[in-house]
Protein backbone atom coordinates (compact mmCIF):
# COMPACT_ATOMS: atom_id res chain seq x y z
CA UNK A 1 0.00 0.00 0.00
CA UNK A 2 1.45 3.36 -1.02
CA UNK A 3 0.69 5.93 1.71
CA UNK A 4 1.09 9.66 1.25
CA UNK A 5 0.48 11.25 4.67
CA UNK A 6 0.36 15.01 5.07
CA UNK A 7 3.57 14.81 7.07
CA UNK A 8 5.40 13.59 3.96
CA UNK A 9 4.87 16.97 2.34
CA UNK A 10 6.56 18.71 5.28
CA UNK A 11 9.11 16.02 6.12
CA UNK A 12 10.58 15.37 2.69
CA UNK A 13 14.37 15.55 2.53
CA UNK A 14 16.05 18.36 0.64
CA UNK A 15 16.15 22.11 0.63
CA UNK A 16 13.26 23.96 2.29
CA UNK A 17 13.03 26.04 -0.87
CA UNK A 18 13.07 23.19 -3.41
CA UNK A 19 9.99 22.53 -5.51
CA UNK A 20 7.99 19.50 -4.35
CA UNK A 21 6.42 17.05 -6.75
CA UNK A 22 4.98 13.53 -6.66
CA UNK A 23 7.14 10.84 -8.22
CA UNK A 24 5.62 7.58 -9.44
CA UNK A 25 7.78 4.47 -9.51
CA UNK A 26 7.56 1.73 -12.12
CA UNK A 27 5.40 -0.30 -9.73
CA UNK A 28 2.96 2.56 -9.29
CA UNK A 29 4.18 3.70 -5.85
CA UNK A 30 3.81 7.47 -5.35
CA UNK A 31 6.04 9.51 -3.05
CA UNK A 32 6.64 13.21 -2.47
CA UNK A 33 10.16 14.28 -3.42
CA UNK A 34 11.99 17.59 -3.71
CA UNK A 35 13.52 18.82 -6.92
CA UNK A 36 17.28 18.25 -7.10
CA UNK A 37 19.66 21.18 -7.63
CA UNK A 38 20.32 20.31 -11.27
CA UNK A 39 16.64 20.13 -12.09
CA UNK A 40 16.01 23.40 -10.23
CA UNK A 41 18.56 25.12 -12.45
CA UNK A 42 16.85 23.75 -15.58
CA UNK A 43 13.48 24.94 -14.33
CA UNK A 44 14.81 28.45 -13.75
CA UNK A 45 16.64 28.55 -17.09
CA UNK A 46 13.42 27.52 -18.82
CA UNK A 47 11.82 30.79 -17.72
CA UNK A 48 14.34 32.91 -19.63
CA UNK A 49 12.75 34.61 -22.68
CA UNK A 50 15.55 33.50 -25.03
CA UNK A 51 15.12 29.83 -24.17
CA UNK A 52 11.49 29.29 -23.19
CA UNK A 53 10.28 28.74 -26.77
CA UNK A 54 12.75 25.99 -27.61
CA UNK A 55 11.09 22.61 -28.04
CA UNK A 56 13.17 20.82 -25.41
CA UNK A 57 12.58 23.59 -22.91
CA UNK A 58 8.86 23.60 -23.65
CA UNK A 59 8.68 19.86 -23.01
CA UNK A 60 10.44 20.38 -19.69
CA UNK A 61 8.05 23.17 -18.73
CA UNK A 62 5.03 21.11 -19.78
CA UNK A 63 6.21 18.20 -17.65
CA UNK A 64 6.77 20.52 -14.68
CA UNK A 65 3.30 22.01 -15.13
CA UNK A 66 1.73 18.55 -15.04
CA UNK A 67 3.81 17.59 -11.97
CA UNK A 68 2.79 20.77 -10.16
CA UNK A 69 -0.87 20.16 -10.89
CA UNK A 70 -0.75 16.57 -9.58
CA UNK A 71 1.15 17.65 -6.47
CA UNK A 72 -1.04 20.64 -5.67
CA UNK A 73 -4.18 18.53 -6.12
CA UNK A 74 -2.90 15.80 -3.79
CA UNK A 75 -1.82 18.41 -1.26
CA UNK A 76 -5.25 20.02 -1.35
CA UNK A 77 -6.95 16.62 -0.87
CA UNK A 78 -4.73 15.89 2.14
CA UNK A 79 -5.57 19.30 3.63
CA UNK A 80 -9.27 18.77 2.98
CA UNK A 81 -9.37 15.47 4.81
CA UNK A 82 -7.34 16.79 7.74
CA UNK A 83 -8.80 20.27 8.17
CA UNK A 84 -12.01 20.41 6.13
CA UNK A 85 -13.17 21.90 2.85
CA UNK A 86 -13.21 25.57 3.84
CA UNK A 87 -9.66 25.64 5.15
CA UNK A 88 -8.22 23.65 2.25
CA UNK A 89 -9.82 25.94 -0.33
CA UNK A 90 -8.58 29.06 1.47
CA UNK A 91 -5.10 27.61 1.91
CA UNK A 92 -4.74 26.78 -1.78
CA UNK A 93 -6.07 30.21 -2.69
CA UNK A 94 -3.49 31.85 -0.43
CA UNK A 95 -0.55 30.01 -2.03
CA UNK A 96 -1.74 30.36 -5.63
CA UNK A 97 1.18 31.61 -7.68
CA UNK A 98 3.74 30.20 -5.25
CA UNK A 99 5.89 27.14 -5.83
CA UNK A 100 4.94 24.35 -3.44
CA UNK A 101 7.97 23.83 -1.22
CA UNK A 102 8.54 22.32 2.21
CA UNK A 103 8.65 25.86 3.63
CA UNK A 104 5.26 26.72 2.10
CA UNK A 105 3.77 23.43 3.35
CA UNK A 106 4.88 24.15 6.91
CA UNK A 107 3.43 27.64 6.74
CA UNK A 108 0.06 26.20 5.70
CA UNK A 109 0.11 23.59 8.46
CA UNK A 110 1.08 26.21 11.05
CA UNK A 111 -1.78 28.41 9.91
CA UNK A 112 -4.13 25.48 10.33
CA UNK A 113 -3.33 25.31 14.02
CA UNK A 114 -3.92 29.03 14.45
CA UNK A 115 -7.19 29.22 12.53
CA UNK A 116 -10.30 28.83 14.64
CA UNK A 117 -12.55 26.07 13.50
CA UNK A 118 -9.73 24.32 11.70
CA UNK A 119 -8.76 21.87 14.38
CA UNK A 120 -7.31 18.78 12.86
CA UNK A 121 -9.56 15.78 12.50
CA UNK A 122 -8.31 12.20 12.69
CA UNK A 123 -5.16 12.06 10.52
CA UNK A 124 -5.95 10.88 7.03
CA UNK A 125 -3.64 9.21 4.55
CA UNK A 126 -3.92 8.76 0.81
CA UNK A 127 -3.15 5.45 -0.80
CA UNK A 128 -3.11 4.66 -4.49
CA UNK A 129 -5.46 1.98 -5.76
CA UNK A 130 -4.46 -0.33 -8.64
CA UNK A 131 -6.65 1.84 -10.89
CA UNK A 132 -4.45 4.84 -10.07
CA UNK A 133 -7.13 6.63 -8.03
CA UNK A 134 -6.40 8.07 -4.62
CA UNK A 135 -8.27 6.49 -1.72
CA UNK A 136 -8.22 8.15 1.69
CA UNK A 137 -8.10 6.21 4.95
CA UNK A 138 -7.89 7.27 8.56
CA UNK A 139 -4.91 6.57 10.75
CA UNK A 140 -6.93 3.81 12.34
CA UNK A 141 -7.02 2.07 9.00
CA UNK A 142 -10.71 2.62 8.29
CA UNK A 143 -11.72 3.53 4.79
CA UNK A 144 -13.57 6.83 4.65
CA UNK A 145 -16.95 7.20 3.02
CA UNK A 146 -16.22 7.91 -0.64
CA UNK A 147 -19.38 9.91 -1.29
CA UNK A 148 -18.96 12.05 1.82
CA UNK A 149 -15.34 12.88 1.15
CA UNK A 150 -15.50 12.98 -2.66
CA UNK A 151 -12.66 10.49 -2.83
CA UNK A 152 -13.64 9.01 -6.17
CA UNK A 153 -14.63 12.27 -7.76
CA UNK A 154 -12.65 13.12 -10.89
CA UNK A 155 -9.58 14.85 -9.42
CA UNK A 156 -9.57 17.20 -12.40
CA UNK A 157 -13.20 18.29 -12.08
CA UNK A 158 -12.01 21.49 -10.44
CA UNK A 159 -10.04 22.50 -13.51
CA UNK A 160 -12.00 25.51 -14.66
CA UNK A 161 -12.13 27.14 -18.04
CA UNK A 162 -9.34 29.64 -18.49
CA UNK A 163 -10.05 32.91 -16.75
CA UNK A 164 -8.29 36.20 -17.42
CA UNK A 165 -6.63 37.72 -14.36
CA UNK A 166 -4.16 40.53 -13.90
CA UNK A 167 -0.60 39.53 -13.16
CA UNK A 168 2.06 41.46 -11.25
CA UNK A 169 3.17 43.12 -14.48
CA UNK A 170 -0.32 44.48 -15.10
CA UNK A 171 -0.88 42.22 -18.10
CA UNK A 172 -3.56 39.60 -18.41
CA UNK A 173 -2.50 36.13 -17.41
CA UNK A 174 -4.27 32.80 -17.46
CA UNK A 175 -5.17 30.80 -14.39
CA UNK A 176 -7.09 27.57 -14.06
CA UNK A 177 -8.33 25.78 -10.95
CA UNK A 178 -5.55 25.19 -8.46
CA UNK A 179 -2.76 25.65 -10.97
CA UNK A 180 -0.33 28.43 -9.97
CA UNK A 181 -0.98 31.51 -12.08
CA UNK A 182 2.60 31.48 -13.41
CA UNK A 183 1.96 28.25 -15.31
CA UNK A 184 0.38 28.49 -18.72
CA UNK A 185 -2.08 25.61 -18.59
CA UNK A 186 -2.95 26.07 -22.23
CA UNK A 187 0.65 25.43 -23.17
CA UNK A 188 0.68 22.32 -21.02
CA UNK A 189 -2.53 21.10 -22.71
CA UNK A 190 -1.10 21.60 -26.19
CA UNK A 191 2.08 19.85 -25.12
CA UNK A 192 0.10 16.86 -23.92
CA UNK A 193 -1.81 16.77 -27.23
CA UNK A 194 1.46 16.76 -29.14
CA UNK A 195 2.85 13.96 -26.98
CA UNK A 196 -0.35 11.94 -27.33
CA UNK A 197 -0.17 12.22 -31.12
CA UNK A 198 3.39 10.86 -31.14
CA UNK A 199 2.75 8.09 -28.61
CA UNK A 200 -0.38 7.00 -30.44
CA UNK A 201 1.72 6.36 -33.55
CA UNK A 202 4.22 4.43 -31.42
CA UNK A 203 1.57 2.17 -29.88
CA UNK A 204 0.17 1.35 -33.33
CA UNK A 205 3.49 -0.35 -34.07
CA UNK A 206 3.20 -2.83 -31.15
CA UNK A 207 2.67 -6.50 -32.05
CA UNK A 208 2.18 -9.69 -30.06
CA UNK A 209 5.85 -10.56 -30.21
CA UNK A 210 6.71 -7.29 -28.45
CA UNK A 211 4.57 -8.37 -25.51
CA UNK A 212 5.86 -11.94 -25.30
CA UNK A 213 9.23 -11.04 -23.81
CA UNK A 214 8.79 -9.63 -20.31
CA UNK A 215 11.86 -7.43 -20.73
CA UNK A 216 10.34 -5.96 -23.86
CA UNK A 217 7.01 -5.41 -22.10
CA UNK A 218 8.75 -3.78 -19.15
CA UNK A 219 10.43 -1.37 -21.57
CA UNK A 220 7.01 -0.53 -23.05
CA UNK A 221 5.35 -0.05 -19.65
CA UNK A 222 8.01 2.00 -17.84
CA UNK A 223 10.03 5.16 -18.32
CA UNK A 224 9.62 6.54 -21.83
CA UNK A 225 8.11 3.30 -23.14
CA UNK A 226 5.31 3.51 -25.70
CA UNK A 227 2.55 2.32 -23.36
CA UNK A 228 3.64 4.28 -20.30
CA UNK A 229 4.09 7.46 -22.34
CA UNK A 230 0.69 7.11 -24.02
CA UNK A 231 -1.05 6.74 -20.65
CA UNK A 232 0.75 9.81 -19.30
CA UNK A 233 -0.04 11.92 -22.35
CA UNK A 234 -3.70 10.81 -22.44
CA UNK A 235 -4.21 11.56 -18.76
CA UNK A 236 -2.56 14.94 -19.27
CA UNK A 237 -5.04 15.82 -22.02
CA UNK A 238 -7.93 14.70 -19.80
CA UNK A 239 -6.59 16.83 -16.95
CA UNK A 240 -6.08 20.07 -18.84
CA UNK A 241 -9.12 20.07 -21.14
CA UNK A 242 -12.31 21.86 -20.20
CA UNK A 243 -14.37 19.70 -22.58
CA UNK A 244 -16.13 16.90 -20.65
CA UNK A 245 -16.61 14.87 -23.86
CA UNK A 246 -12.82 14.67 -24.32
CA UNK A 247 -12.33 13.58 -20.73
CA UNK A 248 -15.07 10.95 -21.01
CA UNK A 249 -13.71 9.56 -24.29
CA UNK A 250 -10.22 9.20 -22.79
CA UNK A 251 -11.56 7.52 -19.65
CA UNK A 252 -13.51 5.09 -21.83
CA UNK A 253 -10.46 4.13 -23.89
CA UNK A 254 -8.21 3.70 -20.86
CA UNK A 255 -10.80 1.40 -19.28
CA UNK A 256 -11.10 -1.03 -22.22
CA UNK A 257 -10.18 -4.46 -20.85
CA UNK A 258 -7.40 -6.52 -22.38
CA UNK A 259 -7.15 -9.98 -20.89
CA UNK A 260 -9.57 -8.83 -18.20
CA UNK A 261 -7.30 -5.92 -17.22
CA UNK A 262 -8.02 -2.22 -17.94
CA UNK A 263 -5.75 -0.85 -20.67
CA UNK A 264 -4.53 1.84 -18.24
CA UNK A 265 -2.72 -0.80 -16.17
CA UNK A 266 -0.57 -1.77 -19.14
CA UNK A 267 1.25 1.51 -18.54
CA UNK A 268 2.73 0.22 -15.27
CA UNK A 269 4.91 -2.76 -14.43
CA UNK A 270 4.62 -4.84 -11.25
CA UNK A 271 5.56 -8.52 -11.18
CA UNK A 272 3.21 -9.32 -8.31
CA UNK A 273 0.09 -8.87 -10.41
CA UNK A 274 -1.72 -6.80 -12.98
CA UNK A 275 -0.71 -6.56 -16.61
CA UNK A 276 2.78 -7.99 -16.20
CA UNK A 277 1.46 -11.14 -14.56
CA UNK A 278 -1.11 -11.58 -17.32
CA UNK A 279 1.51 -11.09 -20.04
CA UNK A 280 3.69 -13.68 -18.35
CA UNK A 281 1.01 -16.40 -18.52
CA UNK A 282 -0.82 -15.45 -21.73
CA UNK A 283 -0.62 -17.57 -24.88
CA UNK A 284 0.81 -16.14 -28.09
CA UNK A 285 -2.69 -15.89 -29.55
CA UNK A 286 -3.84 -13.92 -26.51
CA UNK A 287 -0.83 -11.64 -26.85
CA UNK A 288 -1.56 -11.14 -30.55
CA UNK A 289 -5.16 -10.30 -29.73
CA UNK A 290 -3.97 -7.91 -26.99
CA UNK A 291 -1.68 -6.11 -29.40
CA UNK A 292 -4.50 -5.89 -31.93
CA UNK A 293 -6.76 -4.30 -29.32
CA UNK A 294 -4.02 -1.84 -28.37
CA UNK A 295 -3.75 -0.78 -32.00
CA UNK A 296 -7.54 -0.31 -32.16
CA UNK A 297 -7.42 1.83 -29.03
CA UNK A 298 -4.58 3.87 -30.53
CA UNK A 299 -6.66 4.27 -33.68
CA UNK A 300 -9.50 5.74 -31.65
CA UNK A 301 -7.06 8.10 -29.94
CA UNK A 302 -6.06 9.28 -33.44
CA UNK A 303 -9.71 9.94 -34.30
CA UNK A 304 -10.15 11.81 -31.02
CA UNK A 305 -7.15 14.00 -31.84
CA UNK A 306 -8.64 14.72 -35.25
CA UNK A 307 -11.89 15.81 -33.58
CA UNK A 308 -9.95 18.10 -31.25
CA UNK A 309 -7.83 19.60 -34.03
CA UNK A 310 -10.90 20.33 -36.12
CA UNK A 311 -12.25 22.42 -33.25
CA UNK A 312 -15.31 20.24 -32.62
CA UNK A 313 -16.99 20.96 -29.30
CA UNK A 314 -19.01 17.74 -29.45
CA UNK A 315 -16.73 14.74 -29.66
CA UNK A 316 -17.57 11.44 -31.35
CA UNK A 317 -17.20 8.63 -28.83
CA UNK A 318 -14.68 5.81 -29.40
CA UNK A 319 -16.03 2.50 -30.69
CA UNK A 320 -12.94 0.43 -31.59
CA UNK A 321 -13.79 0.37 -35.28
CA UNK A 322 -17.36 -0.92 -34.79
CA UNK A 323 -19.21 2.22 -35.95
CA UNK A 324 -20.93 1.92 -39.33
CA UNK A 325 -20.87 5.65 -40.09
CA UNK A 326 -18.16 8.13 -39.15
CA UNK A 327 -20.50 11.12 -39.61
CA UNK A 328 -23.17 9.91 -37.18
CA UNK A 329 -21.95 11.00 -33.76
CA UNK A 330 -22.12 8.81 -30.68
CA UNK A 331 -22.39 10.92 -27.53
CA UNK A 332 -19.58 9.88 -25.11
CA UNK A 333 -21.69 10.79 -22.07
CA UNK A 334 -24.54 8.35 -22.82
CA UNK A 335 -22.55 5.70 -24.68
CA UNK A 336 -23.31 2.08 -23.84
CA UNK A 337 -20.24 0.30 -22.44
CA UNK A 338 -20.03 -3.41 -21.64
CA UNK A 339 -18.77 -4.83 -18.35
CA UNK A 340 -15.43 -5.58 -20.03
CA UNK A 341 -15.04 -1.91 -20.91
CA UNK A 342 -15.92 -2.32 -24.60
CA UNK A 343 -17.54 0.89 -25.91
CA UNK A 344 -20.30 0.36 -28.46
CA UNK A 345 -21.66 2.84 -31.06
CA UNK A 346 -24.94 2.86 -29.11
CA UNK A 347 -26.51 5.51 -26.89
CA UNK A 348 -29.18 5.48 -24.21
CA UNK A 349 -32.05 7.76 -25.22
CA UNK A 350 -33.68 9.50 -22.27
CA UNK A 351 -36.70 11.68 -21.60
CA UNK A 352 -37.03 13.49 -18.31
CA UNK A 353 -33.80 11.75 -17.23
CA UNK A 354 -35.52 8.37 -17.56
CA UNK A 355 -34.16 5.79 -20.06
CA UNK A 356 -36.42 5.22 -23.06
CA UNK A 357 -34.43 2.96 -25.39
CA UNK A 358 -30.97 2.03 -26.63
CA UNK A 359 -30.32 3.48 -30.08
CA UNK A 360 -27.65 2.75 -32.68
CA UNK A 361 -26.87 2.12 -36.32
CA UNK A 362 -27.24 -1.29 -37.98
CA UNK A 363 -24.42 -3.36 -36.37
CA UNK A 364 -21.34 -4.00 -38.47
CA UNK A 365 -19.99 -7.47 -39.16
CA UNK A 366 -16.91 -6.94 -36.98
CA UNK A 367 -19.04 -5.48 -34.19
CA UNK A 368 -21.80 -8.10 -34.22
CA UNK A 369 -20.34 -10.27 -31.44
CA UNK A 370 -20.15 -7.39 -28.96
CA UNK A 371 -23.52 -6.03 -30.11
CA UNK A 372 -25.26 -9.35 -29.40
CA UNK A 373 -23.43 -9.58 -26.10
CA UNK A 374 -24.85 -6.15 -25.27
CA UNK A 375 -28.44 -7.29 -25.93
CA UNK A 376 -27.98 -10.01 -23.32
CA UNK A 377 -25.85 -8.09 -20.83
CA UNK A 378 -28.18 -5.08 -20.80
CA UNK A 379 -31.21 -7.41 -20.64
CA UNK A 380 -32.97 -5.60 -23.49
CA UNK A 381 -36.74 -6.07 -23.36
CA UNK A 382 -36.91 -6.51 -27.13
CA UNK A 383 -35.14 -5.58 -30.35
CA UNK A 384 -36.74 -3.45 -33.07
CA UNK A 385 -35.07 -3.65 -36.50
CA UNK A 386 -36.51 -0.91 -38.72
CA UNK A 387 -34.43 -1.59 -41.85
CA UNK A 388 -36.81 -3.32 -44.30
CA UNK A 389 -35.75 -6.53 -46.11
CA UNK A 390 -35.31 -4.77 -49.44
CA UNK A 391 -32.86 -2.24 -48.03
CA UNK A 392 -30.98 -4.99 -46.16
CA UNK A 393 -30.53 -7.04 -49.34
CA UNK A 394 -29.50 -4.00 -51.37
CA UNK A 395 -26.81 -3.05 -48.84
CA UNK A 396 -25.69 -6.61 -48.07
CA UNK A 397 -26.78 -6.48 -44.44
CA UNK A 398 -27.13 -9.78 -42.55
CA UNK A 399 -30.43 -11.14 -41.26
CA UNK A 400 -28.65 -11.91 -37.99
CA UNK A 401 -31.92 -12.33 -36.08
CA UNK A 402 -33.30 -15.09 -38.37
CA UNK A 403 -31.82 -18.59 -38.51
CA UNK A 404 -28.67 -19.91 -36.84
CA UNK A 405 -25.43 -17.93 -36.77
CA UNK A 406 -22.18 -17.72 -34.87
CA UNK A 407 -20.26 -14.48 -34.32
CA UNK A 408 -17.03 -15.09 -32.44
CA UNK A 409 -17.97 -16.74 -29.16
CA UNK A 410 -21.66 -15.81 -29.47
CA UNK A 411 -24.21 -18.19 -30.99
CA UNK A 412 -27.67 -17.00 -32.02
CA UNK A 413 -30.80 -18.72 -33.28
CA UNK A 414 -33.90 -16.90 -34.43
CA UNK A 415 -37.29 -18.42 -35.20
CA UNK A 416 -40.21 -16.55 -36.70
CA UNK A 417 -43.02 -16.39 -34.14
CA UNK A 418 -45.67 -14.35 -35.93
CA UNK A 419 -46.23 -11.80 -38.62
CA UNK A 420 -48.56 -8.88 -39.22
CA UNK A 421 -49.09 -6.74 -42.28
CA UNK A 422 -46.23 -4.39 -41.44
CA UNK A 423 -43.86 -6.44 -39.25
CA UNK A 424 -42.54 -9.92 -38.55
CA UNK A 425 -41.79 -11.05 -35.01
CA UNK A 426 -38.93 -13.44 -34.21
CA UNK A 427 -37.84 -15.13 -31.03
CA UNK A 428 -34.07 -14.71 -30.75
CA UNK A 429 -31.91 -16.83 -28.43
CA UNK A 430 -28.38 -15.63 -27.62
CA UNK A 431 -25.80 -17.98 -26.11
CA UNK A 432 -22.35 -16.96 -24.90
CA UNK A 433 -20.05 -17.83 -22.00
CA UNK A 434 -22.55 -20.42 -20.77
CA UNK A 435 -25.36 -17.85 -20.55
CA UNK A 436 -28.65 -17.86 -22.46
CA UNK A 437 -30.79 -14.80 -23.17
CA UNK A 438 -34.03 -14.78 -25.17
CA UNK A 439 -35.92 -11.77 -26.52
CA UNK A 440 -38.41 -10.86 -29.22
CA UNK A 441 -37.31 -9.14 -32.43
CA UNK A 442 -39.74 -6.85 -34.26
CA UNK A 443 -38.73 -6.46 -37.90
CA UNK A 444 -40.49 -3.60 -39.73
CA UNK A 445 -41.09 -4.60 -43.36
CA UNK A 446 -42.04 -1.39 -45.14
CA UNK A 447 -40.47 1.66 -43.48
CA UNK A 448 -38.40 3.56 -46.10
CA UNK A 449 -35.18 5.36 -45.17
CA UNK A 450 -35.83 9.08 -44.44
CA UNK A 451 -39.54 8.42 -44.90
CA UNK A 452 -42.72 7.70 -42.99
CA UNK A 453 -44.65 4.47 -42.66
CA UNK A 454 -47.56 3.97 -45.10
CA UNK A 455 -50.09 4.52 -42.33
CA UNK A 456 -49.94 6.26 -38.97
CA UNK A 457 -51.57 3.16 -37.51
CA UNK A 458 -48.50 1.13 -38.60
CA UNK A 459 -46.40 3.32 -36.30
CA UNK A 460 -48.92 2.86 -33.50
CA UNK A 461 -48.82 -0.93 -33.83
CA UNK A 462 -45.01 -1.06 -33.79
CA UNK A 463 -44.91 1.12 -30.66
CA UNK A 464 -47.58 -1.03 -29.01
CA UNK A 465 -45.51 -4.17 -29.58
CA UNK A 466 -42.40 -2.52 -28.13
CA UNK A 467 -44.30 -1.33 -25.06
CA UNK A 468 -45.95 -4.72 -24.61
CA UNK A 469 -42.62 -6.56 -24.51
CA UNK A 470 -41.16 -3.93 -22.22
CA UNK A 471 -44.05 -4.27 -19.75
CA UNK A 472 -43.52 -8.03 -19.72
CA UNK A 473 -39.81 -7.62 -18.88
CA UNK A 474 -38.52 -7.45 -15.32
CA UNK A 475 -36.88 -4.40 -13.83
CA UNK A 476 -35.88 -1.30 -15.75
CA UNK A 477 -34.95 -2.98 -19.03
CA UNK A 478 -35.45 -0.95 -22.21
CA UNK A 479 -35.70 -1.94 -25.89
CA UNK A 480 -32.87 -1.76 -28.41
CA UNK A 481 -33.92 0.06 -31.59
CA UNK A 482 -31.92 0.46 -34.80
CA UNK A 483 -32.54 1.22 -38.44
CA UNK A 484 -29.61 1.92 -40.77
CA UNK A 485 -28.13 5.05 -39.23
CA UNK A 486 -30.00 4.96 -35.94
CA UNK A 487 -31.33 8.53 -36.01
CA UNK A 488 -34.54 9.01 -38.07
CA UNK A 489 -36.72 5.91 -37.93
CA UNK A 490 -35.09 4.88 -34.65
CA UNK A 491 -35.90 8.18 -32.95
CA UNK A 492 -39.42 8.18 -34.39
CA UNK A 493 -40.31 4.78 -32.94
CA UNK A 494 -38.76 5.62 -29.57
CA UNK A 495 -40.83 8.83 -29.44
CA UNK A 496 -43.98 6.91 -30.44
CA UNK A 497 -43.56 4.56 -27.47
CA UNK A 498 -43.60 7.63 -25.21
CA UNK A 499 -46.70 9.00 -26.94
CA UNK A 500 -48.64 5.82 -26.27
CA UNK A 501 -47.81 6.12 -22.58
CA UNK A 502 -48.42 9.88 -22.33
CA UNK A 503 -50.22 11.40 -25.35
CA UNK A 504 -49.89 14.97 -24.03
CA UNK A 505 -46.09 15.08 -23.82
CA UNK A 506 -44.23 17.90 -25.57
CA UNK A 507 -42.91 16.36 -28.80
CA UNK A 508 -40.45 19.20 -29.38
CA UNK A 509 -38.96 18.52 -25.97
CA UNK A 510 -38.72 14.80 -26.78
CA UNK A 511 -36.81 15.59 -29.99
CA UNK A 512 -34.45 17.97 -28.20
CA UNK A 513 -33.72 15.51 -25.40
CA UNK A 514 -33.08 12.70 -27.88
CA UNK A 515 -30.65 14.96 -29.73
CA UNK A 516 -28.88 15.80 -26.48
CA UNK A 517 -28.65 12.11 -25.63
CA UNK A 518 -27.35 10.85 -28.99
CA UNK A 519 -26.68 13.48 -31.67
CA UNK A 520 -28.12 16.42 -33.57
CA UNK A 521 -29.47 14.26 -36.41
CA UNK A 522 -32.14 12.54 -34.34
CA UNK A 523 -35.58 12.84 -36.02
CA UNK A 524 -34.13 15.18 -38.64
CA UNK A 525 -36.76 14.36 -41.31
CA UNK A 526 -39.89 16.53 -41.35
CA UNK A 527 -42.08 13.71 -42.68
CA UNK A 528 -41.25 11.50 -39.69
CA UNK A 529 -41.89 14.25 -37.15
CA UNK A 530 -45.11 15.00 -39.01
CA UNK A 531 -46.32 11.43 -38.62
CA UNK A 532 -45.57 11.62 -34.91
CA UNK A 533 -47.71 14.75 -34.61
CA UNK A 534 -50.53 13.01 -36.46
CA UNK A 535 -50.27 10.05 -34.08
CA UNK A 536 -50.41 12.40 -31.12
CA UNK A 537 -53.54 14.07 -32.47
CA UNK A 538 -55.22 10.70 -32.98
CA UNK A 539 -54.30 9.60 -29.47
CA UNK A 540 -55.66 12.79 -27.96
CA UNK A 541 -58.93 12.49 -29.92
CA UNK A 542 -59.46 8.77 -30.57
CA UNK A 543 -61.53 7.88 -33.60
CA UNK A 544 -63.80 4.81 -33.65
CA UNK A 545 -62.31 3.97 -37.03
CA UNK A 546 -58.77 3.70 -35.68
CA UNK A 547 -57.72 0.14 -35.00
CA UNK A 548 -56.76 0.24 -31.33
CA UNK A 549 -56.19 -3.51 -31.14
Amino acid sequence: MNVIPLSEFSGVHGSRHARLYIKTSDSGTRTVVSEKPGARILTRIGKLPLLRNRESVQERRNAAAAEDYHTMSAFQEALRQAYGDDFSRQAIHDITGKTLTRRVVKQVINNAGKTSGAAAEEPVYARVQPSGKLEFISSSGNEWNAAKHNVHRNPFSRLKKHECVTGSDGKKAETSGVLPSGINSRMAYEGCLKNLEQKTRDVKSINGQDLKNLKHFKALATGDGHLRSLMTAAQGVAQFTDNPDITKAIQTLLNVHIGGIPFLQFGTYAMDGGAAQWVKTASQKELNDAADMMRKIAGDFEKLLQNIKSGQDKINAPSLGMARFSDIRVNPQTQVVLSDGTPLPVNTLTYGQEPVALAGSFPTENGMEKYLQMLAEKNCSCLAVLTPPGQMVAKGLPFYFAGNHKYGEVEVSGEKASGTGGADVYRLTIRYQGKVHTLHVIHALNWPDHGALPRTDDLRQLAQLVNQYQSDSPGASVPMIHCLGGVGRTGTLAAATLLLKAPDIDLDRVVNEFRDARNEKMLEDDVQRGQLKTLQQELQTPSPYVNLR
